[in-house]
């Protein structure tokens, strides 16, 4: 009964151990060589300097961004 009545409860995933892992690495190349940077939005340099000991939200939403872009504004598809 207690499951059933109970109040909605959200969940989380663990974002900041998967940049550990090799995420955070993949997002730095992603977007210092895509979209975003060939479009002039950010600088590439930046990319490299500020993202590695950035907090992982910015490089979480960075890299949300240049999927964003690279779909929508380049036409690629992303295989997902």
């Amino acid at each position: 009964e207690d499951i059933l009545s109970a109040r909605k409860m959200g969940f989380s995933v663990p974002m900041k151990d998967w940049m550990a892992q090799g995420l955070g690495e993949s997002a730095i190349h992603l977007l210092k060589d895509g979209s975003l940077a060939s479009r002039r939005v950010i600088d590439p340099q930046a990319v490299t300097e500020f993202l590695p000991g950035a907090n992982f939200k910015y490089t979480w939403l960075l890299l949300e961004l240049e999927l964003w872009a690279r779909h929508w504004l380049e036409g690629q598809s992303l295989g997902f």
